[in-house]
């Protein structure tokens, strides 16, 4: 599995009160992302899961009732991302980032290991690296589950070099996933040439000019490109 997340399935998640919807819209991009998260593990019970980069997580708050559930995040308020601690009597956090290949996370230990809006953040140079501790602590047959934020261009931008943005992240992580050693769990259904197309969920108008006062050198982006979720699901292989 490694495609965009569509309108229709996000919407049949909520038809399914596998989430619930946020009034007025609210939630965006991360909404989707906890839905799409929330589908592949909300009936799963008796496992290991682990979130990393998770913050105070609201997955995890759900998926602790039926599940052994850990946090690994070091807090450090880096990208915009939390500085106070996660606390919860149901979930294990541990202060670490995957790619450090932490002892305090065991080898071959979880069932499922997921991440929302992580992968984006990661430098190139590191990607090998958090792949490699993913597959490290996953059990054989274990799943990596990931919703990633990407940024797609208009067919009609696809072939302007100023306007491709981080789609080239696409290739970049099935590249890092496969020298890991995982292994999709369907064939991809995007690669490097993807653009946005109108069937796929996305960030409200809104929501993105509330991220410009954060981030302003992204609004040119932004002008250009549609904010999406990418969705990812590796296995790593039992043998």
């Amino acid at each position: 599995m490694y495609d965009i997340i569509t309108k229709a399935e996000y919407w049949g998640w909520l038809d399914q009160k596998i989430n619930k919807p946020m009034p007025g819209g609210e939630g965006g991009l991360k909404h989707i992302q906890d839905t799409f998260i929330l589908s592949a593990l909300a009936t799963v019970s008796g496992r290991r899961i682990l979130e990393f980069g998770g913050g105070q997580s609201r997955v995890l708050q759900q998926l602790s009732k039926n599940n052994e559930c850990w946090n690994a995040d070091k807090f450090e308020g880096a990208d915009g991302g939390p500085k106070k601690l996660f606390r919860h009597r149901r979930v294990k956090t541990v202060k670490t980032f995957l790619g450090d290949f932490d002892k305090q996370l065991p080898d071959s230990y979880f069932d499922y290991v997921f991440s929302i809006s992580v992968m984006e953040h990661v430098p190139k140079p590191a990607l090998d690296q958090t792949f490699a501790d993913c597959a490290r602590i996953l059990k054989p047959g274990g799943a990596l589950i990931q919703a990633i934020d990407l940024y797609l261009p208009d067919a009609a931008d696809k072939d302007d070099p100023e306007r491709q943005y981080n789609r080239a992240r696409v290739p970049q992580y099935l590249r890092a996933a496969e020298k890991a050693g995982l292994t999709l769990k369907e064939p991809a259904g995007i690669d490097d040439d993807a653009c946005f197309l109108g069937r796929h969920a996305s960030n409200s108008d809104t929501t993105l000019y509330f991220w410009n006062k954060d981030a302003p050198k992204m609004r040119a982006m932004r002008e250009h490109a549609q904010s999406v979720a990418l969705k990812a699901w590796w296995v790593k292989p039992s043998a």
